[in-house]
């Protein structure tokens, strides 16, 4: 049985989710000839829950999306287009090519926005949707922004 300071019984581990970088205080109890005698175990939690800081000031994730709705080809373009109005509503650096979207931000809005593509693509009346996805993401190092990646050839 453990004990951590203050007498609360505890037998498993402290949920590291909930967790911050610092020291927890188990005390074992043993029993040794009648008595209960504690020893005190250092615990060191490495993990922190709290978003790392970019010290570059770089992006964290860049995704490239390219949706392609099932439906007849006149109405891809139309279906497409949405998409891309939905994507710019975001308020996120971005840049449509001729086969893909390219968008930065940080990991959970553009996994948040991939999703809501295919919806929007199933919302406008595709029975299914294709989707080709790259994703590059970096939240401790951070990565290249699409003008660090294109600035030299579009002079």
């Amino acid at each position: 049985m453990c004990r951590l300071r203050g007498g609360k019984n505890t037998s498993t581990v402290p949920d590291l989710d909930n967790a911050n970088v610092g020291m927890l205080f188990l005390t074992p109890v043993h029993r040794h000839r009648g008595f209960y005698m504690p020893k005190i175990i250092k615990w060191v939690f490495a993990y922190c829950n709290s978003p790392k800081e970019n010290t570059m000031n770089k992006i964290e994730c860049s995704v490239a999306i390219q949706v392609l709705p099932q439906v007849e080809d006149s109405r891809v373009i139309e279906i497409v287009d949405k998409v891309i109005a939905f994507i710019e509503s975001l308020g996120l650096t971005m840049m449509v090519g001729p086969f893909e979207t390219t968008v930065e931000g940080d990991f959970d809005t553009l996994m948040d926005m991939v999703k809501e593509c295919q919806r929007i693509c199933i919302l406008a009346g595709a029975p299914h949707v294709l989707s080709y996805v790259k994703i590059h993401y970096s939240p401790k190092n951070g990565i290249w922004s699409i003008g660090e990646k294109t600035a030299k050839h579009n002079e």
